[in-house]
């Protein structure tokens, strides 16, 4: 007698041995868009190093156009001078600040800090002195930290968050402008991210497709 069993079939076999692997599939795909920074789109500057003099100028920085100067400039953003000893902003760029005076002291943030709207900003031009010293939130001098920002790019879309990595000093020499980088879409940052996700990502991603494989293959036996 003929064996009515439909899962003998080679085609039900097909998709019974099809359907977990869409499902691994479709948690491959979930992980992918849970992790932070894939998602977004982060504009990174690449490493610049561009030097924080000892003097009165000190350095004009232009975001938008990523171009330095030690005179003041048209469209400048952010303004390090005395070493980074004193930071000057213009209204459109606005660093994370422990109140939101315009004399409010730039915060150091930790890197994997989040930067975006919970952030305390001033909402006009400022500046910070007395953010290098010992205190929480304080920079380090001559040691690297980061200072968090938003800002509006001046062909519009914003506010964008972003963080910079920065050496300060008073007023000696050894100050810096590192790098910076911020999410294009006006999502939050995390300090520290750039464009390209860690090695350990990409690892965890192959470990999953070749498991979901393994599944398909044992199934489909």
């Amino acid at each position: 007698m003929k064996d009515m069993n439909p899962m003998k079939s080679p085609a039900a076999r097909m998709r019974a041995g099809r359907a977990p692997m869409l499902g691994v599939v479709a948690l491959g795909a979930a992980l992918l868009m849970s992790v932070p920074g894939l998602q977004a789109q982060v504009f990174y500057s690449g490493l610049r190093d561009i030097p924080t003099p000892a003097n009165f100028d000190g350095v004009y920085l232009d975001i938008d156009a990523g171009t330095s100067s030690t005179t003041e400039v048209s469209g400048w953003d952010v303004n390090a001078f005395y070493g980074g000893y004193a930071i000057a902003n213009s209204a459109t760029f606005q660093p994370a600040r422990a109140a939101a005076a315009v004399d409010g002291l730039v915060l150091n943030l930790a890197p994997g800090t989040l930067v975006g709207p919970g952030n305390t900003y001033a909402s006009a031009a400022a500046g910070s002195e007395g953010h290098i010293g010992a205190g929480a939130g304080q920079f380090v001098g001559g040691t690297e930290g980061y200072m968090g920002f938003q800002f509006n790019p001046q062909g519009g879309g914003g506010p964008l968050y972003g963080w910079m990595r920065v050496v300060l000093t008073v007023n000696q020499s050894g100050g810096w402008i590192k790098d910076w980088a911020y999410d294009t879409t006006g999502a939050p940052l995390a300090v520290g991210v750039t464009a390209v996700p860690e090695p350990s990502t990409y690892g965890a991603f192959a470990a999953l497709g070749l498991a979901g494989f393994g599944v398909w293959r044992r199934v489909r036996r």
